[in-house]
C-alpha cells in the first residue's frame, strides 16, 4: 500500500508540473490535462476500494446485518466521492458557485438514501421500547 501511494503521489506531482507548464502556453490544454489526471487518480483510488468492501461484507455477514446495507454503503461512498471530485474540478475551473451546488446535491442524495436506514433504526427502537412495556 505504501508503494501505491508513492507512485500515485509521484504521478500527481509530475502531471501537475506538466499541466502548469502547458497552461502557460495553452491554458485550455493545461486544464484538460489536469482534469484527465484527476480522473485517472480517482479511478486508481476506486480500484483499490474493492478490498475494503469485501472486508465490510464479511463483517456485515458475521454480525447478521442485511446485505442491503452494504449496497447502500457502496452507493453512499460513490455519491460522496463523485460529488467531491466534481466540486473540486468546478473550483479548479473557477466555478465555485457550481461547485457549491454540486456539494449540496450530493448531500441531498446522501440524506435521501439514508432514509430507509433511519426508518429501520426507528422501527428497532420502537420494537425495543414496545417490548419493554
Amino acid at each position: 500500500m505504501g508503494a501505491d501511494i508513492f507512485r500515485l503521489a509521484c504521478f500527481a506531482v509530475a502531471v501537475s508540473a506538466a499541466a502548469m507548464t502547458v497552461r502557460a502556453y495553452k491554458p485550455e490544454l493545461g486544464q484538460q490535462a489536469a482534469i484527465a489526471a484527476a480522473a485517472l487518480v480517482l479511478l486508481y483510488a476506486v480500484k483499490s476500494m474493492g478490498g475494503v468492501f469485501e472486508t465490510l461484507r464479511g463483517l456485515l455477514n458475521e454480525y447478521g446485518v442485511p446485505s442491503e446495507f452494504l449496497s447502500l454503503l457502496i452507493k453512499l461512498t460513490g455519491i460522496v466521492y463523485m460529488a467531491q471530485f466534481a466540486a473540486d474540478l468546478c473550483r479548479d475551473a473557477g466555478e465555485s458557485a457550481i461547485a457549491g451546488r454540486v456539494e449540496l446535491a450530493g448531500r441531498i442524495m446522501v440524506v435521501t438514501l439514508c432514509l430507509p436506514v433511519i426508518k429501520s433504526a426507528l422501527d428497532m427502537i420502537k420494537g425495543v421500547i414496545g417490548g419493554a412495556r
